[in-house]
């Protein structure tokens, strides 16, 4: 599954989009002394650090939190979502071969997530923006349906779902749905935020215009 290289210029802002709408929320306070928690308390240090750029002490606190708990989804999914950051900061500084490992590895520990629990949303929105940044939209599309549809009641989960799956979409050439996801995820969009994917989807609607009215 390695990411094509056609794909490398929209890492900028594909990686500003993941930390600003990560699937993790604020999880509490930092802690030295971590011997003594359990696997949920080390999964919330992990994505305290995981919001805050610590990765390498994010990936400690998930993987200490799998030696308690293998089967844990949630442990998965941060551990999935480590790799996916590194895979973006390897393709974006023109390591295509690191950024495939750390791409199949992001897709290997979603997936595990997902067969664990199959309606997890961060798990699903995780597995379907991997393929996305891959340049593989026919095996992104069905897990960010799955996540448009378990995000509902999520606003960022949502937006950023309908931000991939739009992505994806367009790459897949299914245009009428394209410019349908596009345009919700553009109205969805509080003014004054992300201003470069805006403008980005914004061209992508364009082009999308053009495309329906070529075939309609």
């Amino acid at each position: 599954m390695p990411p094509r290289a056609s794909h490398a210029t929209q890492v900028p802002a594909l990686v500003a989009l993941a930390l600003l709408l990560s699937p993790f929320f604020f999880a509490g306070c930092a802690t030295q002394d971590t011997g003594r928690l359990g696997a949920k308390d080390l999964i919330d240090l992990g994505r305290y650090y995981y919001q805050h750029g610590k990765f390498e002490l994010a990936e400690r606190e998930f993987r200490a939190a799998l030696d308690l708990e293998p089967q844990n989804p949630a442990g998965l999914v941060g551990l999935a979502s480590i790799c996916l950051a590194r895979g973006q900061a390897f393709l974006f500084h023109k390591e295509p071969r690191k950024a495939e490992q750390e791409y199949r590895l992001a897709e290997l520990h979603f997936k595990a997530a997902i067969r664990l629990k199959p309606k997890d949303v961060d798990a699903q929105l995780g597995l379907g923006q991997t393929y996305c940044e891959c340049r593989l939209p026919e095996l992104a599309i069905p897990p960010l349906r799955e996540a448009v549809h378990l995000a509902s009641g999520d606003a960022p989960k949502l937006l950023r779902a309908h931000y991939y799956l739009g992505l994806s979409l367009a790459l897949q050439k299914e245009y009428p749905e394209a410019r349908k996801v596009i345009k919700a995820f553009l109205e969805a969009l509080p003014k004054g935020q992300m201003e470069t994917e805006r403008k980005e989807l914004e061209a992508l609607m364009g082009d999308l215009e053009k495309e329906v009215a070529r075939d309609p």
